[in-house]
């Protein structure tokens, strides 16, 4: 039988685009720039009117995008062949096998000439289909039988006339999917095991290759990361303008979220990219993402530059006072030592610690505030550092220094070139600690109650932001996009390969199902590298700064700290500090050992015992800290030590107890990094007694599992 294409109707598409796309935009106009400022503060509905009026928008832009598809690419909304149904949609093609359809109608849902496909499955297809679905999809779905709808609204062809058509070739496939045979498809590149597959699903995977080609790919990525920069400029401007995450340091929207984006972008495209041929690929995907991943850090800095507020004054004066509320920049063309009010001004020292690998700097800081004479409650500060060998020098040598930056650096503030300056605004998000305690001391030799809410600080600006022009982050963005399509046109066009994209879908489709249909014991495990993620991410959000010692921080999320838990009777912290990391390295080395093990580990082993020797080996470690340890403690390492020690001394001793028993060879890894782990734990700021603590935990818990498994196999009747 000849094959059928099927179009949308471009006018009238094209007009329903238009509407959507006109009104959506009138509404986010009146939100943004007719309506009360005070509109969307505060106020959910409005919020989410607003949030919706975007979505009408890009869904108008989708379906704009789809419409110039089928028009100049000749990709049809619908392909009719013998044997199948395929259908493009929105963000993905659908494909229907007449072997899995009972029947085809038409229903009319309103007098606007609304019309739906309604595709009913028969039982076999309707049971798989029923489990390929979600939890939650399967909670809304009651009935055993399963159907679709596919909105026809708009195509070159009636309604009624298509569904003749499709029952016709339904009348023409009368074998069920239950009578057809499995079929062995094997990788031609790199799969070594067989992979069987329904007929059904064959045809699918073939049709979905067959569609897919290099303009297809080069398509897909680019304007998958021109939408998610798009979106990401409007949550970064929201962000911005209704202050979310006040206390969230400037680098996480700057580079932790684009970097977070750029992992989406990955699992949006990984089987275009994973289809690019042979060793190519391995390093394909990472010049593939760095530049959408410089694309979001510059979209984040135009929309940053574009909404900041910048005063221009040529001298500080009491009239500028009602505008300071709403500047972040304040350009000061003349600022002299007259200007502030230097009896009341007040320098505050502090000292912190740096640690290296095998060895600690002390760090110096001087903190400068000084009252404005002309506006109250505004301070001008600034900060001077300097840092000093703190492993190997002596007390006498440490005051030495001391003494010295003392002398060179107080009343810094007030030698500095002060005209013609940039003057930010501090925010909760920046580093404003020291000089609130320097201005809490004015305040406390005038007997005076300090309300850190009423105080405006000014720093003498560290950055450039404040002078560089939204041209420079647009021709930025509009740069990274042009050298991107090259970048896309070259690699696929010359590396992209059928046979490897054809392997990417049929393992994206294991991946989804074995998703999907996760043991309890799986879903357990994996979450727990999971909840580490999202709890460094929330602390990021609230103020979290990997720079600096933020262990106040740490105390309060529940870090494990000998007074909380001794005096305190905290022991809850006993748990929470496995979960708690105080940097990005630390967490991405303990995530990436933790995850590797319990991935190689799930061939042998369920997921509940190794969740509880985590969670053993994590308490046992954690009363050795406060047998041995001195100082706060966060880490996953003392769990992972004993997730690792568990299995490497589980197949040891099952070896030792059973002759004919073949270690794994598996085991090396562990061993290696058990090894490695060790060889770093004499480093500085690591706690070795924590990591001792969960190697020991873990042997144990391997010897007393392994005799009970031995004395359970041996109750078992002989086969």
């Amino acid at each position: 039988m000849e094959e059928i294409r099927i179009y949308h109707s471009f006018w009238k598409r094209l007009v329903q685009c238009t509407l959507y796309i006109a009104f959506s935009a009138a509404l986010i106009w009146i939100f943004l720039f007719a309506a009360d400022e005070d509109l969307l503060d505060g106020n959910v509905l409005m919020i989410v009117a607003f949030i919706s009026a975007c979505f009408l928008c890009l869904y108008g832009f989708l379906l704009m995008f789809n419409l110039l598809g089928e028009k100049v690419g000749h990709r049809p909304f619908m392909v009719i062949s013998d044997r199948n149904i395929t259908v493009k949609g929105l963000l993905k093609k659908k494909f229907i096998s007449f072997a899995d359809v009972e029947l085809f109608s038409v229903r009319n849902l309103d007098s606007f000439g609304m019309k739906t496909l309604s595709i009913y499955y028969n039982p076999e297809a309707s049971k798989i289909k029923l489990e390929n679905l979600n939890v939650f999809l399967r909670l809304l779905r009651q009935k055993k039988t399963y159907s679709e709808a596919i909105d026809v609204s708009y195509i070159d062809m009636d309604a009624e006339k298509l569904c003749d058509l499709l029952n016709e070739r339904l009348s023409q496939n009368p074998l069920p999917i239950a009578e057809e045979e499995p079929q062995v498809l094997k990788d031609e590149t790199a799969c070594t095991e067989e992979t069987v597959l329904p007929k059904a699903k064959e045809d699918s995977i073939d049709t979905e290759v067959r569609h897919a080609s290099k303009l297809q790919a080069i398509c897909y990525v680019f304007l998958s990361s021109v939408i998610i920069a798009a979106v990401w400029g409007l949550i970064r401007w929201g962000w911005i303008e209704w202050g979310w995450f006040p206390r969230a340091k400037s680098y996480v929207p700057v580079w932790v979220i684009p970097g977070i984006l750029s992992a989406v972008l990955f699992l949006l495209c990984r089987n275009f990219i994973r289809g690019i041929r042979g060793r190519i690929g391995e390093y394909a995907w990472v010049a593939i993402l760095a530049l959408p991943y410089f694309l979001f850090v510059n979209t984040g800095n135009l929309v940053e530059r574009v909404t900041l507020n910048v005063l221009e004054i040529q001298a500080i004066t009491p009239e500028i006072e009602p505008t300071l509320a709403k500047a972040d920049y304040i350009h000061v063309a003349k600022l002299s030592t007259a200007d502030l009010d230097t009896i009341r001004g007040h320098y505050l020292f502090d000292a912190s610690t740096r640690s290296r690998q095998y060895s600690s700097d002390i760090v110096f800081h001087l903190y400068g505030v000084y009252p404005l004479r002309a506006i109250p409650n505004v301070y001008i500060a600034d900060e001077t550092t300097e840092s000093h060998d703190y492993t190997h020098a002596s007390e006498e040598a440490l005051d030495e220094k001391y003494e010295h930056f003392m002398d060179k650096e107080i009343g810094f503030l007030l030698k500095r070139e002060k005209s013609n300056r940039y003057l930010k605004r501090l925010l909760p998000s920046d580093n404003i600690e020291g000089y609130q305690d320097a201005i809490r001391e004015i305040y406390k030799k005038e007997n005076k109650p300090f309300d850190s809410d009423k105080i405006v600080i000014y720093e003498f600006n560290s950055d450039s932001i404040a002078e560089v022009d939204v041209n420079y982050y647009r021709d930025n963005c509009l740069t990274i996009l042009f050298l991107e399509i090259l970048l896309l046109i070259f690699i696929f066009a010359v590396f992209f390969n059928k046979k490897e994209y054809k392997q990417a879908v049929i393992n994206r489709r294991k991946l989804d199902k074995s998703i999907l249909h996760a043991t309890p014991d799986k879903i357990l495990v994996y979450s727990l590298p999971v909840l580490m993620a999202i709890i460094f991410l929330l602390m990021l959000l609230n103020g979290y700064s990997n720079d600096t010692t933020n262990w106040e921080m740490l105390l309060q999320w529940g870090a494990l700290e000998r007074v909380s838990v001794l005096e305190n009777h905290e022991w809850w912290r006993l748990l929470t500090y496995g979960f708690l990391h105080d940097g990005f390295m630390h967490l991405l080395g303990n995530l990436f050992v933790f995850t590797v093990s319990v991935f190689m580990m799930m061939l042998t082993y369920n997921g509940y015992r190794i969740t509880l020797v985590f969670l053993l080996s994590t308490l046992f470690s954690g009363i050795v800290i406060l047998i041995f340890g001195t100082h706060l403690c966060v880490g996953a390492s003392g769990g992972v030590f004993g997730v690792q020690a568990f299995w490497v001394g589980h197949e040891l001793y099952i070896a030792y107890m059973d002759k004919d028993h073949e270690t794994s060879p598996a085991v090396r890894f562990p061993l290696c990094m058990i090894v490695l782990n060790l060889l770093f734990s004499f480093g500085n700021g690591i706690s070795m007694s924590g990591h001792l603590g969960g190697l020991f935990a873990g042997i144990i818990l391997a010897v007393i599992i392994g005799a009970k498994d031995k004395s359970r196999n041996k109750k078992l009747p002989a086969s």
